[in-house]
């Protein structure tokens, strides 16, 4: 994840908002390291969910249920 974040987030910082959860959702998914992956499928391990937490004037949160790489996002928004 360390590596897919350094060579992602410049881009995602000067896309703005949507591109930084755009990002982030991409990171969570991430199944590239052998022993290590960051999304997980049912086995011994499994990924019950991940979310991202926007701050801002429109705070929300962005969640998945279960492993990221195969379960949609949903957005929640908090007035």
């Amino acid at each position: 994840m360390q590596a897919f974040l350094r060579s992602n987030c410049g881009a995602a910082r000067e896309g703005g908002r949507e591109a930084a959860i755009a990002c982030a959702k991409e990171a969570l998914q991430l199944r590239t390291h052998p022993d290590h992956p960051v999304c997980r499928h049912p086995g011994l391990y499994m990924s019950l969910g991940s979310c991202v937490f926007v701050s801002g004037e429109s705070p929300m949160m962005v969640c998945a249920q279960g492993p990221a790489d195969s379960r949609p996002y949903r957005t929640y928004q908090f007035a």
